[in-house]
């Protein structure tokens, strides 16, 4: 995982299905005022096993299917915005 300070990245099973999902938050608070510069958008990124070439991202709801370069997926997230990633 490489991201800066202010990202929390959560790891979640299912044990029913055995399928990991994981959180990826930017955890500066959106309506914060003061002490902050006006760029408050993070940028994750997050390597999965080599078996893992696709990964259902869903995204305020939405699901997407991306293709993982290298095994790897960046997200941008503005403040107080996460993503959940099912990798496979």
């Amino acid at each position: 995982t490489t991201t800066k300070d202010d990202t929390l990245v959560t790891e979640l099973l299912d044990q029913k299905n055995y399928n990991y999902m994981y959180m990826l938050m930017n955890t500066i608070d959106p309506y914060e005022k003061y002490g902050r510069s006006k760029d408050t958008t993070q940028s994750i990124t997050v390597t999965f096993d080599n078996y893992c070439t696709k990964a259902d991202v869903y995204v305020d709801g939405v699901k997407t299917t991306v293709n993982l370069t290298d095994h790897t997926y960046t997200a941008s997230l503005t403040a107080g915005q996460a993503v959940y990633v099912i990798p496979y």
